[in-house]
């Protein structure tokens, strides 16, 4: 069972105008995480990234492929910008 992991990903962005800035979470962790599911596509999750923290959730895109969603204060508090290489650290809650 996974209950935290930390890894480093490329910051990407949903196309369109006010799309979500986001990372991927490597697929070597899918098939764990699906099998801990409880609900379709999204873990509560504590993130911190840089000196910042958050709650959000693990959410699912339309392929099956896990993600962090990035929100406007903490990319600029620690200065995240799309194509940015960053490093997550991820825990179930």
């Amino acid at each position: 069972m996974i209950k935290s992991f930390v890894v480093s990903g490329k910051v990407s962005k949903f196309p369109g105008k006010g799309g979500w800035f986001y990372m991927d979470i490597p697929k070597k962790f899918m098939k764990k995480l699906k099998e801990q599911r409880s609900r379709w596509g999204m873990y509560p999750i504590k993130v911190k990234v840089g000196n910042t923290s958050w709650k959000t959730k693990l959410m699912m895109k339309k392929g099956g492929d896990f993600f962090v969603a990035l929100k406007v204060n903490v990319r600029e508090k620690e200065k995240i910008t799309k194509g940015k290489i960053i490093k997550v650290d991820v825990t179930l809650i």
